[in-house]
């Protein structure tokens, strides 16, 4: 059906407005043409040439960091959690990407969908993420990831030094 469809992770905004577009006018008033619709207004929010849009949330020491104030030439905002593990396998490739091109303007900020705090924090000792960290410890309602519609992780959005997005849902090895 249109709704699984929907939520599958292959399936590129491009996929979906060729759908949109050949649904009947008289149709679009149908409950899954409407969540189709909605899925393309979500996924436009995030698509590659949009302009980032910026949120504040808790650090692990209790500050609060804007995503946009994090600098760099590159910066990969990075959509992860500590249950998770393809985002766990994932970080030690991250960890030498950072390591490897900080000097040269790269960053990394992550957004956890984490809700236990302590976890969290030992997730990121544990994978020597030594780059920004932000969470509202809300796990999948986190304002962010509900806003850019992410709906699995390990993902991620590449900004450039404009905040603009340049890329999307990248490996490390295609950073």
């Amino acid at each position: 059906s249109v709704v699984q469809a929907i939520n599958s992770s292959s399936i590129t905004l491009e996929d979906y407005e060729d759908v949109y577009n050949q649904v009947p006018e008289e149709d679009r008033t149908l409950p899954d043409v409407k969540t189709l619709e909605t899925k393309i207004t979500e996924l436009k929010k995030s698509a590659i040439g949009q302009s980032f849009t910026d949120f504040i949330q808790g650090t692990p020491d209790g500050d609060s960091l804007s995503i946009l104030s994090v600098e760099g030439a590159y910066v990969l905002v990075d959509f992860w959690a500590s249950w998770c593990g393809p985002c766990r396998a994932t970080n030690p490739a991250l960890v030498t990407l950072y390591n490897t091109y900080k000097e040269r303007g790269f960053n990394i900020v992550g957004i956890s969908l984490d809700q236990d705090r302590a976890k969290w924090i030992q997730g990121i000792e544990a994978d020597g993420l030594e780059w920004p960290q932000v969470s509202d410890l809300q796990g999948w309602r986190n304002e962010i990831s509900t806003f850019y519609a992410i709906q699995y992780i390990p993902q991620n959005l590449l900004l450039d030094d404009n905040g603009v997005i340049v890329g999307k849902n990248m490996t490390p090895e295609e950073i």
